[in-house]
């Protein structure tokens, strides 16, 4: 799907909420939120054509793991995530280098800062 594409689908959604008198979408947030979903989707394919390589690097991550940890590593919910973790940064790591694919960055629609409006230390009496 192309810019031109996505657009005209926000435009006539716009149409849509204007028939049923409900608030506009902010055009510039939702196209950026589409652009950013259609890289996520070409990424998912792109990694799917490589699916052996990550299979072999799963498996690699699983016997170093294997070799420094149990023979019968991974145990617990824990020790599966930590071979996915590994898997994961190695195929990605994969991609850049042999492939020069990169993931692409994720935002939220509603992004939360934490901490905001707390104080510094700074500002603290002693």
């Amino acid at each position: 799907m192309d810019r031109a594409a996505i657009f005209t689908a926000l435009t006539q959604r716009n149409e849509l909420r204007k028939a049923a008198k409900l608030p506009l979408l902010d055009l510039r947030t939702e196209m950026a939120l589409a652009m950013q979903h259609e890289a996520q989707r070409v990424y998912a394919e792109q990694c799917e054509k490589f699916d052996d390589d990550r299979r072999r690097i799963e498996e690699d991550v699983l016997r170093e793991l294997r070799t420094t940890r149990d023979a019968d590593f991974p145990t617990s919910m824990g020790g599966k995530w930590l071979v996915r973790l590994m898997a994961d940064r190695r195929f990605r790591a994969f991609l850049e280098i042999e492939h020069g694919i990169r993931k692409p960055a994720v935002t939220s629609r509603h992004p939360i800062t934490y901490g905001e409006f707390r104080r510094s230390q700074d500002d603290v009496p002693e």
